[in-house]
């Protein structure tokens, strides 16, 4: 009896053991404590059975942990669309850029273009169109120049800090250094180049200073064309005048015109002119002399063909003329009782010169005139209403129409 009782106790030990190594739960909160704490290392020291599996999950870790910046990965942006904004100026062989500002006639650019004035033109896809200097800053080396016409978006001013890009046509720089009305960057900018930020908005204009002026900071450069511009310019036209009439000869002339042209369509026209014209008979010379004064009101298109720019107009309005003739008759009468067969005889020689009254006429004219750059050619009619056969027809070449 004693040895199965020996048996079935050895069993139970052994399952009783088994049952404690099973269950190590109460173990785990104190792994320093007596045996418990021993399957810590006994598991590390199994790995290095495969020690591939453990180094190789410690590089990807560390991979993942500590990636590339995301901000080298990415391109800096491009530069922004300043197409509508940054035009070129040029007189002769000098060219600059310019930014436009304070509406869409104003060009801000180098003031070494203006030396050429006669010769200034803003260039674009279309061909070129004149300016005219508004203002010069002879200390920073800027010129406000206008246009008759629109030329581009005006730029909206902008802010700029240190360290951020800023853009000059296609080269990029950097802030280096802003202060009270001017800033520095780190490449040199031509003078009259407008400085952006990414954003399309201007910052500062490249200067004949060390530094860039901030946009804000040119407010007394462009203080003249503030508030709307005047939409009305003064013109000066300057004509030679071939006139033909039916009962007399045809004959030269000249003409000078004062007036304005508003909003590049409208103009009101104020004429002189003077013409003589002559006849001759069997008995006498008849003289006319005709001073006129027309006054007209004009419509006008200008376009272009190619890089030619033209300008089409039409006129209506009146011409004052006051005519008067003068005949003029010359005589040879002999002595009487003389034959000039027989003997010499004495001649008298004497003109008579007899003066009509000033005859005033109003006659209503109309004008057709085409410009090829500053060359003008024009016709005009003065419509005879009582006569319609005495109309004159006048051909002009000149500046203006």
């Amino acid at each position: 009896m004693r040895a199965p009782s020996l048996l079935v106790l050895a069993v139970f030990g052994a399952f009783t053991s088994v049952a404690v190594a099973q269950t190590p739960t109460p173990e785990v909160p104190a792994p320093s404590e007596g045996p418990s704490a021993e399957p810590a290392p006994s598991d590390t020291t199994a790995e290095p059975i495969s020690p591939a599996s453990t180094e190789s999950p410690r590089v990807e870790t560390v991979q993942t942990v500590q990636p590339v910046p995301a901000v080298q990965d990415v391109p800096p942006p491009p530069a922004p669309v300043v197409a509508p904004t940054i035009v070129r100026v040029r007189a002769g062989d000098e060219e600059a850029r310019g930014v436009v500002v304070v509406d869409a006639r104003h060009v801000l650019t180098s003031a070494s273009v203006v030396r050429d004035r006669a010769r200034l033109r803003l260039v674009d896809e279309s061909g070129s169109r004149p300016l005219e200097v508004v203002s010069v800053d002879d200390e920073r080396g800027l010129a406000l120049l206008r246009a008759e016409s629109d030329v581009g978006v005006p730029a909206t001013v902008g802010a700029v800090g240190v360290g951020e890009r800023v853009h000059q046509g296609d080269a990029t720089a950097l802030v280096l250094l802003v202060r009270e009305g001017a800033l520095r960057t780190s490449e040199v900018c031509a003078v009259g180049a407008p400085l952006l930020n990414d954003r399309g908005e201007l910052v500062a204009v490249c200067t004949s200073r060390t530094d860039a002026t901030l946009a804000d900071a040119l407010t007394t450069l462009t203080e003249a064309p503030t508030g709307a511009p005047s939409p009305w310019r003064a013109r000066v036209a300057i004509g030679f005048d071939y006139r033909v009439r039916r009962d007399f000869e045809s004959t030269l002339g000249g003409e000078l015109g004062f007036g304005v042209l508003g909003y590049d369509r409208f103009g009101l026209m104020i004429r002189s002119a003077f013409f003589q014209n002559a006849r001759s008979d069997d008995e006498s010379i008849r003289l006319r002399s005709a001073f006129e004064l027309t006054a007209e009101v004009q419509i006008q298109h200008a376009f272009r063909i190619g890089p030619l720019p033209l300008r089409l107009g039409l006129g209506l309005g009146a011409t004052y003329r006051p005519v008067r003739e003068r005949r003029v008759e010359e005589r040879l009468t002999l002595e009487p009782d003389c034959d000039p067969t027989l003997e010499p005889c004495r001649a008298t020689f004497s003109v008579d010169r007899t003066d009509s009254d000033t005859d005033h006429r109003v006659l209503p004219s109309v004008r057709f005139g085409i410009a090829v750059g500053g060359i003008a050619f024009a016709y005009t009619a003065a419509i005879d209403t009582e006569t319609p056969e005495l109309t004159t027809h006048t051909l002009t070449i000149g500046t203006g129409l």
